[in-house]
């Protein structure tokens, strides 16, 4: 089976296990010097272990192993430190949730391992598609039992068991109704979503930063291009790179223009080829150095997004259908481009995207709400680091 995809039901136990609701409910004993306590929040103590379980998820992620170099040292000691911080927030969120009524009981556990259950039969329902696309045989094979045993092992793999996964799961739902409750009286006014449409929409036409709150508004225009590139040598592109970022800009400029200049009668007798009516294709296969025309042989899609070099990017953009550019010099060296395609901007009208924006807004403000509280109790809490432990 592949796992990606059976993982894309799983991400429930990452998300519990590696996230801010990553707590472990197995605790060794303290005391004897193995498993420490390294935090303590209003009473309750963390342990060593528990930042060690997630840590063993994330490590691999950051391409860690278990012999970490000195370079390495300082970046793992802030990680599990992190790690304690979203610890402690748990601790701190429980702590509050059970307060206020949502504690984790037999109804809370019950619901639990129904969403359990339900992971398992999607896997199995998973597994079985695959095999069926796969042409495998499917008759007799218990999917449950096989979707049963991934899981178990997948939660060994993260240090835990099934029992534990479905108190996980118990408190994340406690949690999240804990986190309905204080957000409840949170509105969306028509003023907010009318200043969110303008705002945003203003945002993504200049290629702004998106976030977890933002809609799309638009489809941005895009040209589907081809280029010849007339490359500089690497060692050249290497030393202008390092005086960008151990000289100066100017001196940095002034290397890349004398460069470029001596590639320049090249690039232009290119140019003439392109122009003059020679098959772009074949001048690609001739002239081009960039490896990308062969990985991407339909072309490069751009967008005003910064994804490639600005000169590429606002040459490409100002293409129409079937049009050449002059030469568009970058740090790669001379590009001639070429227009394959163009899509124009579409701006979706604001009643299209209401519901969408009316979302996104409430979102934002709930987690504003919940944040405010999170600070508060943590102002309030009585908490003790050890990260020396660590």
């Amino acid at each position: 089976m592949q796992k990606q995809k059976a993982l894309l039901v799983l991400g429930l136990i990452s998300v519990l296990i590696i996230s801010t609701i990553g707590y472990s409910f197995t605790r060794l004993p303290s005391g004897n010097g193995v498993n420490p306590v390294v935090a303590e929040a209003n009473g309750k103590t963390i342990y060593k272990q528990d930042v060690l379980k997630i840590y063993e998820q994330e490590k691999e992620y950051y391409g860690l192993t278990d012999e970490i170099s000195d370079d390495q040292a300082s970046f793992v000691q802030s990680l599990k430190e992190d790690i304690l911080e979203r610890l402690i927030y748990q601790e701190l969120v429980s702590q509050q949730a059970a307060a206020a009524g949502f504690s984790v009981d037999a109804a809370a556990v019950e619901k639990a391992q129904a969403e359990f259950a339900g992971i398992l039969t999607t896997i199995a329902a998973q597994m079985k598609d695959e095999d069926t696309q796969a042409g495998n045989p499917t008759d007799g094979v218990d999917y449950d039992a096989k979707a049963q045993e991934y899981v178990t092992g997948e939660l060994a793999a993260m240090g835990t068991t099934e029992s534990e996964y479905v108190q996980l799961i118990a408190q994340q739902m406690q949690v999240e109704l804990f986190y309905n409750e204080v957000t409840k009286d949170v509105t969306v006014t028509e003023e907010d979503i009318q200043s969110y449409y303008t705002t945003q929409l203003a945002a993504q036409r200049s290629g702004g930063a998106t976030d977890a709150y933002s809609v799309q508004l638009l489809e941005p225009a895009s040209v589907t291009v081809k280029h010849i590139l007339i490359a500089l040598p690497a060692e050249q592109k290497a030393e202008y790179t390092r005086l960008l970022t151990e000289e100066d800009e100017a001196a940095a400029q002034s290397y890349l223009e004398e460069k470029l200049q001596a590639i320049e009668p090249s690039a232009q007798a290119v140019l003439a080829e392109a122009t003059g009516g020679a098959d772009f294709e074949t001048l690609i296969k001739e002239h081009g150095e960039d490896p990308g025309m062969e990985t991407y042989p339909d072309g490069y899609t751009v967008r005003a997004d910064g994804e490639f070099v600005e000169e590429f990017e606002t040459a490409s953009l100002g293409l129409k259908k079937g049009e050449i550019s002059g030469l568009v010099a970058t740090y790669h060296g001379y590009h001639i481009i070429k227009a394959y395609d163009r899509t124009e901007e579409v701006v979706y009208p604001l009643e299209e995207k209401r519901e969408e924006i009316s979302t996104a807004i409430k979102n934002q403000k709930s987690d504003a709400v919940w944040s405010a509280l999170v600070d508060e109790w943590f102002a309030g809490a009585t908490i003790s680091r050890y990260t020396d432990r660590l």
